[in-house]
């Protein structure tokens, strides 16, 4: 039910977009899609499966230069706190979900540079890393700022984005509640970064994050990036201070390590392939769902990507995950063909 209010509401927003304009003018309007699917074969003895991990729809209305409306509506399988008992969050995933994730009014060039969005938003920092990464279909583990329940990736609240000649800038405040009223503890969180290009294809940026939920009274992040970008070529490496404080708790601190390059491969008997290689390291101790827990996960992915038709994307990789809690470790290995269909 609350899906469909939600839903509902963000079409009588850009409704409501519509009947603004002046009698004789028609919004620009434009649907488009990306559906996530995978066949997955682990080499631990756990079974094969084949999954739709995701499907995204979005529709977008464009009024004039200035105004303009979007919304996406996500289905995928959704993982999120709830049960909080003595501080700690119980993670729950619903099998099958729909979530809006996206409706906001957005005026772009109010004022040089300058562009705000109003509603639900993702986060800045999200978008930045995603933009750059380029393979958000290897899941959200391979975007370790936002994944395991580091920071939500989108909110209701404000967003501003703009730059001003090599420099970039984002800011946001938020209902800190994620996409779930029972994440919401009655703070807002904030998010503000910088962005700098002192050099062709070179971007250095910074952000900081301010929030909490129902198991964290703090949950603080400090990330800096540097990334090389060329045509054919592209690498970066990011890393995330965390300071958590579970509720009634003291502060923990760890940190998030990742780098990864994507390079195009001269192989004319192929549709631009490229090369993925990405290798993530992750405080177990800092998790939002094992704040108790201590060790680390290492992970990496070694992928192969080709375009065979426009808007078909296929990576064939390995993925290797290695978990160390109390000094036990324990490693997993799945070979898996990811598929991203456009529309």
């Amino acid at each position: 039910m609350n899906h469909c209010r939600s839903l509902l509401a963000s079409m009588v927003l850009l409704s409501g977009l519509g009947l603004a304009m002046p009698a004789h003018a028609l919004p620009q309007t434009s649907v488009s899609g990306v559906i996530f699917a995978e066949y997955t074969t682990p080499t631990d003895g756990r079974a094969s499966a084949f999954d739709v991990t995701r499907a995204f729809f979005t529709a977008k209305a464009r009024l004039d230069d200035t105004w303009s409306g979007t919304i996406m509506y996500n289905a995928m399988p959704l993982a999120y706190v709830s049960g909080v008992s003595n501080g700690v969050g119980t993670l729950r995933t619903e099998a099958h979900d729909g979530i809006l994730q996206q409706a906001f009014i957005q005026a772009s060039g109010l004022l040089p540079g300058l562009n705000l969005q109003l509603g639900m938003v993702t986060s800045p920092w999200f978008d930045f890393e995603v933009s750059h990464w380029g393979y958000r279909m290897l899941g959200l583990q391979y975007l370790p700022v936002f994944g395991a329940g580091y920071i939500p990736s989108y909110d209701v609240g404000l967003k501003a984005t703009g730059k001003v000649g090599p420099v970039g800038y984002m800011a946001q405040v938020d209902n800190g509640s994620g996409n779930r009223a029972a994440e919401n503890n009655g703070t807002k969180a904030y998010s503000a970064g910088l962005t700098v290009e002192p050099l062709a294809g070179l971007t250095l940026a910074t952000l900081g994050y301010r929030g909490s939920n129902p198991s964290l009274e703090q949950a603080d992040r400090y990330s800096a990036f540097a990334g090389y970008r060329t045509d054919a070529f592209r690498v970066a490496a990011q890393a995330t201070r965390m300071v958590n404080q579970a509720v009634g708790g003291s502060p923990i601190t760890g940190q998030i390590l990742s780098a990864y390059t994507v390079v195009g491969l001269p192989v004319p008997l192929l549709p631009s392939p490229e090369l993925i290689v990405r290798v993530d390291q992750l405080d177990r101790n800092v998790s939002a769902a094992a704040i108790a827990g201590q060790g680390e996960t290492l992970q990496g992915v070694l992928g192969l990507s080709i375009k065979p038709a426009p808007g078909v994307t296929l990576v064939l990789d390995d993925q290797v995950a290695q978990d160390t809690v109390a000094g036990v470790t324990t490693t997993s290995n799945t070979v898996a063909l990811h598929t991203q269909l456009t529309f």
